[in-house]
């Protein structure tokens, strides 16, 4: 969820991460996952497998020292995997929009995003062929088929 300038600065020292201040001036802490915990745990140690300290760098050099960019790599990496016109602030919008398919509430992708306004969460995300399939999905079973009196079949009210 962060931005590239805020996952440049992150440091190994982790149980949440801390974004610097961005656009909303406010630094955020954002929750580790065990999965993203374990990935981390792999990232302590430099190529001569000594503990990194601390205060290396999660996205940094083989000696855990900041990096300014990563352009390069970015290029290359997509490149071997023949992705094409792939930019790194997509990561962010794809990350949003599978928090939304696995049923996030729109505020939670919003303070995972650190957008003030929730406004420019809903212009940020588009829906998805999968997100508009689970709320159809959703629908469709809160809404229960009864028999009249009559016998004759309808749907009932949407909870």
């Amino acid at each position: 969820s962060a931005r590239l300038d805020s996952a440049l600065a992150l440091r190994l020292d982790c149980n949440a991460l801390l974004l610097q201040p961005h656009k909303t001036h406010e630094p955020r802490v954002i929750s580790v996952s065990s999965d993203l915990r374990a990935v981390l745990e792999m990232r302590r140690t430099d190529p001569t497998g000594d503990e990194f300290s601390s205060d290396a760098y999660v996205f940094g050099n083989a000696m855990g020292e900041r990096r300014v960019t990563i352009k390069t790599a970015w290029r290359n990496t997509c490149r071997r995997a023949g992705i094409h016109d792939l930019h790194f602030h997509d990561l962010r919008r794809e990350f949003a929009c599978r928090l939304l398919e696995s049923s996030a509430d729109l505020h939670d992708v919003r303070d995972f995003l650190g957008h003030a306004n929730i406004t420019t969460t809903s212009r940020y995300v588009r829906s998805t062929p999968v997100r508009l399939a689970q709320a159809l999905e959703r629908m469709e079973a809160a809404a229960e088929t009864v028999v009249d009196a009559d016998d004759s079949p309808h749907l009932a009210a949407v909870r």
